[in-house]
């Protein structure tokens, strides 16, 4: 899931990472993602995190107790010259 919107998010490249434990409340989540070069990252962590815990608890119907995302790299597209 975690992937899919990664792809989705312009100022995401790729989640690198992505770790879920169980407890009796629900998951908690851990992912480390590579950011594009240019985007705002702060901004860009606080959507992709919003938009993943809402397709997650849709799609799964688990409530999820957190949801960490972490900015490990950034990605610098190769222009053509």
């Amino acid at each position: 899931i975690t992937e899919y919107l990664a792809d989705k998010m312009p100022g995401i490249h790729r989640v690198i990472r992505t770790r879920a434990t169980n407890t009796e409340a629900g998951p908690r989540i851990y992912m480390e993602v590579i950011v594009m070069y240019g985007y705002n990252i702060h901004e860009c962590l606080k959507e992709f995190k919003e938009k993943a815990r809402k397709e997650i608890e849709n799609l799964t119907a688990m409530n999820v107790v957190s949801l960490e995302v972490v900015a490990k790299s950034v990605y610098f597209p190769e222009k053509d010259l």
